[in-house]
Formats: C-alpha cells, structure tokens, sequence
C-alpha cells in the first residue's frame, strides 16, 4: 500500500475518519483502526487509499485524481460551430465527494418528465440516478492508480444521445466484456473498496458503494426494467467505457402509459408490461433474460395479469400485451405541443412507405433515424414500419446502419436517391 510521503494525519478530516470507525467493531484503540482499514499504516504514516476517502484534500497531492465532467453541443465532442462545452466542471474532494458533484453536474444537463402521481407531479430524469451514481463509482473505485495514470482524470462527456464514463485502465483480474456480469467482485484497488463501502454519501448518511459485484448487473437491471437501452461497456487495454444512452421522453412516455392503465402496479408488473409493450409477444425465458427475474415468478405475475385482462398467453409461456385500447407494437401518442419533431408533419394520408421516403427526401442534411424515430415523425406504427423498411432497403432507397436486430439500428437514404 503506496505510502504519501509528503502527507501526515493533520491532512486527514477527523469527521470523516469518524463516520467510517464508526461502523468498525472488533478493534480496540484508533491507531489500530486506521490502520485496520488502511487509513495509515501502524508507524502512523498516511496511506494512498486513506488520503483519497478521508482526506481534506488530496488534490494537493495528486492533483488530476479528479472527475472531470464535461457537456457537449451535438454527439461529439467540439463539432464544427458549436462551443467547446455547454457545461463544464472538474469535481475535486474525497472520492465520496467528486462521486455525488459529478452526479449533480451530470443530472443538471439532463433532460427531465414529469409524471403525475397522485395530485403532484414528479420529475424523472432520462437516466435514472442510482445507475449514474453506480457508474461513477465503479470508475473511481476501479481505475488503475498506477502512478504511470495519476495524471489521468476519471471522465464524463454528456452528448445530445448518451453520456460515457471513461477510466484510465482496463479490466483487470481475469474479467472480460463476456463476464462483467457474473456477479463476482473482481477489485483492482480492494483496501480502496473497503474503505469507500464504508464512507457516507455527503449529507445523506448512506453508503457510497456496496461492493458486492453487483454494480453492472444493478446498471442494466435499472434501465431495462424501465424499458430503456441498456448500457453499453467498451474495454482496452488502458481504458474502460460505460455508455449510457439518453432516454430523452422515453422514460416519461413509458410512466405515463403505466398510469394510463388505471392500475396500480408493482415495480416487476410494470417491468413485465413494459417489456411485452417494447418487444411484443414474448417467451418466459425472454423475458428472463432481459430482466433477471425468477421464470416462475414472471409466469406467476404474467397470470395474475391475464385475469386483468393487461395480457394474454398465446402459446405455452409466450405473452403479449392486450390493455384495452392500447396496441403493443406503439408507444403512446406524445404532446405535440411540447415534443414535436423537427421533421414531423401530417403523414395521415401517405403510406409508410412514403412516409419514410418523405422524411428522407425533405430533411435539408443527411440524418440517421431509427425506427422508433421514424414513428414518432410520422405517427406510423412500428409494425407499419417494420413491414416497409425491408423492401425500401432491398429497393436501395434507404441503407441500414447497424446489426438485423438491434434497437438502435438506424436508416438514411440512400446516396443515389437523394434530391
């Protein structure tokens, strides 16, 4: 454990240092604690891990061992005539602090839906906030500290569609992109995530992380269950990406069909509606793998379902959505008010077909647009869609941009087809 030369226990914060004894048993006076826990060690010499969690501030000693967070104008970073940042803040303090200020900055530039509860209202950013602070801190605690990367800062760049948390090194420990979802805690810096599992998010009283090796689980849990695009994780040698993609009225649109049912539901029934809304008719097992629940649970929940008539099995453990009045294969109409489209227009009267080619042909520069899109400009169906896109693109009258079956497979017309 890297000892700070040039630091002693009067840069260390008493308070904090309390907070996290006070959740230790088993020792007796305080040098033996802090030493325990890696805050110093037995000559009373101030430790790298205690100086990052307890100190007052370590940027005196390292100073870009900080999270640097960053919002750009369009999907990457400094595009031609746009500023260099729409908000930029570099997050310094304990780990526990930059973890809980590069969540605030982060949320600020979010977009945010309310939806009615009750008589009030509440606001619902597009990432839900427990999987933002999750991959924060998964950065922090599991960077590499190798002092060849203690002049790298841990990142975050929020663009129009996503927002990615970047650390310096790679995965360690035998993990792999296949295996980051094993359950198994795997931690580069272990005293590090000892001492952080027992520092107190500021103000709040609770625990920073819980390091049980569910974070990536908990991350795609979270979004999926809300029937958003799970993250994405991109991995090299010297460095490790989260994705997570920008929601924008999705979140809402999805909470406010849930009420529109005129039910109160548990979390994992709406989950389960949601999922049978966004992917149509499903099979147990899909459905499992998508949201981790039990299969036995999920038949048991789906039949209680069935008697409210929400949905119907089909076929032996395969379900689709029946709410009344509602089609599985669309999302809810939205505000066009508030949430127009740019391209949008009156489509009633073209085919989907020409619908899609209108949209195309109108838009002043090239654009990409997935079928989710394309529905939401034209007030098509995604089953109407679905079923022209494959002879437009057979036509070479719009090119696919992505894997068959991805969500966030895109289209744009085709070069020769332009006017």
């Amino acid at each position: 454990m890297e000892i700070v030369e040039r630091a002693d226990v009067t840069d260390l914060d008493e308070t904090s240092i309390q907070s996290i004894l006070s959740r230790l048993r088993g020792t007796t006076s305080e040098e033996e604690k802090l030493s325990r826990i890696h805050i110093t060690d037995k000559q009373g010499r101030v430790l790298f891990a205690g100086l990052l969690v307890t100190g007052k501030y370590p940027q005196q000693f390292y100073p870009r061992l900080v999270i640097d967070v960053a919002a750009h104008a369009g999907t990457r970073k400094a595009e031609a005539g746009s500023p260099r940042f729409l908000d930029h803040s570099i997050c310094e303090g304990t780990i526990p602090e930059m973890i809980d200020e590069a969540i605030s900055v982060t949320l600020r530039n979010l977009r945010t839906y309310s939806v009615v509860e009750g008589s009030g209202r509440r606001d619902l950013p597009e990432i839900p906030p427990e999987v933002l602070r999750e991959a924060v801190a998964n950065a922090v605690i599991h960077r590499e500290y190798h002092p060849y990367f203690q002049g790298q800062p841990v990142s975050v760049d929020i663009y129009s569609d996503r927002v990615e948390i970047t650390n310096p090194g790679g995965l360690w420990g035998g993990k792999t992109l296949e295996t980051l979802n094993d359950g198994r805690s795997m931690c580069r810096n272990s005293a590090l995530m000892r001492l952080v599992q027992n520092a107190e998010i500021p103000h709040t009283g609770a625990a920073t992380v819980e390091g049980q090796g569910t974070g990536i689980e908990l991350m795609i849990y979270e979004m999926e269950s809300r029937a958003l695009r799970k993250p994405d994780f991109k991995a090299s040698a010297d460095s490790f990406t989260v994705t997570l993609w920008r929601s924008g009225a999705e979140l809402s649109m999805n909470q406010q069909w849930i009420q529109q049912q005129g039910l109160l539901t548990s979390r994992k029934n709406e989950a389960l509606l949601l999922t049978l809304r966004e992917f149509g008719p499903s099979h147990v097992h899909e459905i499992r793998n998508r949201l981790k629940y039990d299969s036995d649970d999920i038949r048991d929940r789906l039949h209680a379902l069935e008697q409210l008539n929400m949905v119907q099995e089909i076929q032996k453990d395969v379900f689709v959505l029946v709410v009344t009045g509602i089609n599985h294969t669309t999302h809810p109409t939205m505000d066009k008010k508030t949430e127009t489209h740019p391209l949008s227009t009156d489509y009633d009267n073209f085919s989907a077909k020409a619908a899609i080619l209108d949209v195309f042909q109108k838009s002043e520069k090239e654009v990409s647009l997935t079928t989710r899109e394309l529905s939401d400009i034209t007030g098509k169906s995604l089953s109407a869609l679905r079923q022209a896109i494959p002879s437009l693109i057979a036509k070479g009258t719009i090119t696919a941009i992505g894997k068959p079956h991805s969500r966030s497979r895109s289209y744009v017309l085709t070069t020769s087809n332009k006017t």
